[in-house]
C-alpha cells in the first residue's frame, strides 16, 4: 500500500491562524536539486534519483516516489470531518508560507494519506510521497525532503521543460495536455482532427518489438493491421524501431505511428493517432526530433 504526503504552496497573502506549531526556514544549498521549468528547489532523499517525467525523485528499485506539480486545493477544506472525527492539521509556516500537516495516523480521512499543505493564495504546488513498504526510515527521509522545499514565486511554471526529454514542435502546434508521474506524457493539437501524440516511459526490463512480426504477436485481439510499414534507425545515438499503418477496429479506422526507443534505464514508446495521414507525417516529424536530457536537476 502506498502512503503519500501531499504539500500544496500558493502564492499570495497568508491566511490568518490562531497558532503555529512550528517556523521552517529553508537557505539555498548546494547539495539542493532545482527543478528545471520552475522556481521549486528541494534536497533529495538519500539513494534517490530525478523521476523521468514530471518533478521528483524516485528510489533505485522504483518502489518509493516524490512527485510535484502545480495544482489548486480548497482552502475551506483544511479542516474535515471523516464520519465523526475531525482532524485539525499541524500549522507550520516555511519560507513564510502557510503549511498545514495532517498526521498519516488520520488514514480514514485521506485514503491512506498523511498531508503537509502550504496554502497562500491562487497558485498552489503539491509534493506527493509514495512510501511502498511502510519503512519508518525511508518515509523519515521523504518527509524531510519534502520540508526542505523552497520557491521562487516569480519564476513561471513550465510543463514542457520538467520533462527529461526534448522534441521540436516547429509546424506542429502540439501542446502539454498531461503530464501522468512516472508513466506518460500527452501532446495535442487544436487544429489537428483527432489527432495525438503520446510519449510512454517504460522500464528496460520491457523488450522492444524489432520486427512487424513481432509487432504483430503483442497487438490487440479484434484490431486489424494493415499498409504496415517498418523502419530502423539511429534516434539520438540511441537504437529506435518504427512502425506506421492504419488500424481498423469494430468502431473506429484510423492512420497509427509508432516509435520505441531503446534507452539506457527507460524505453521511450510514442505512439500517434489521426484519421488524416498528413498529421501522421507531421507527428512523425515530432517523434524523431527526440533528445535526451542529460541534467534532471540544475
Amino acid at each position: 500500500m502506498y502512503i503519500s504526503i501531499v504539500i500544496l504552496f500558493s502564492y499570495s497573502q497568508a491566511m490568518a491562524e490562531p497558532s503555529v506549531d512550528s517556523v521552517i526556514t529553508n537557505k539555498y544549498e548546494s547539495n539542493y536539486c532545482r527543478l528545471p521549468g520552475t522556481g521549486w528547489a528541494m534536497i533529495a532523499p538519500t539513494a534517490f534519483l530525478p523521476n523521468r517525467t514530471g518533478h521528483g525523485f524516485h528510489s533505485v528499485d522504483r518502489k518509493n516516489f516524490i512527485y510535484i506539480k502545480e495544482t489548486n486545493f480548497d482552502q475551506n477544506k483544511l479542516i474535515r470531518q471523516c464520519s465523526n472525527h475531525i482532524i485539525k492539521p499541524k500549522h507550520y509556516i516555511i519560507n513564510g508560507f502557510n503549511s498545514y500537516y495532517f498526521d498519516r495516523e488520520d488514514n480514514e480521512c485521506f485514503s491512506s494519506y498523511a498531508m503537509l499543505i502550504i496554502v497562500d493564495g491562487e497558485r498552489q504546488v503539491e509534493v506527493v510521497l509514495m512510501e511502498d513498504n511502510n519503512n519508518i526510515k525511508t518515509m523519515a527521509e521523504m518527509r524531510k525532503s519534502a520540508f526542505s522545499f523552497i520557491i521562487d514565486s516569480t519564476y513561471k511554471y513550465s510543463a514542457q521543460q520538467t520533462l527529461d526529454f526534448d522534441l521540436d514542435f516547429a509546424g506542429s502546434k502540439l501542446q502539454t495536455v498531461e503530464v501522468v508521474p512516472f508513466e506518460r506524457v500527452s501532446f495535442e493539437s487544436n487544429d489537428f482532427d483527432s489527432s495525438i501524440l503520446e510519449v510512454f516511459l517504460r522500464p528496460d526490463e520491457l523488450v522492444c518489438p524489432k520486427s512487424i512480426k513481432e509487432y504483430k504477436k503483442e497487438k490487440p485481439e479484434g484490431l486489424v493491421l494493415q499498409n504496415l510499414k517498418f523502419t530502423k534507425l539511429k534516434i539520438d545515438n540511441l537504437t529506435a524501431y518504427e512502425f506506421q499503418g492504419i488500424q481498423r477496429s469494430d468502431f473506429t479506422v484510423k492512420y497509427f505511428y509508432k516509435l520505441f526507443i531503446d534507452g539506457k534505464e527507460i524505453n521511450y514508446n510514442m505512439e500517434a493517432y489521426s484519421k488524416t495521414y498528413e498529421h501522421i507525417l507531421v507527428l512523425q516529424k515530432v517523434a524523431r526530433s527526440f533528445k535526451q536530457k542529460h541534467k534532471l536537476c540544475n
